[in-house]
């Protein structure tokens, strides 16, 4: 999935991700870092069923690199 992110020029210097899925009572939660040119998130499941403390999210640039 991707996300993008609000604030136009000022942008936060974090932001809370916060995922529910249906049925399931352990939502998945990170907190990023924020930076001037953070423009999206993309977050991607590689599995049905995650186990709790099973995370993955890549925070890129707006040009595809990492922070």
């Amino acid at each position: 999935m991707k996300f993008f992110v609000p604030g136009g020029e000022a942008r936060s210097s974090a932001y809370r991700v916060l995922v529910r899925a249906q049925d399931d009572v352990i939502p998945f939660e990170k907190l990023i870092p924020g930076a001037p040119d953070l423009k999206t998130l993309f977050l991607q499941t590689d599995k049905s069923v995650y186990k709790p403390m099973d995370t993955d999210l890549l925070v890129t640039h707006e040009q595809g690199t990492l922070p």
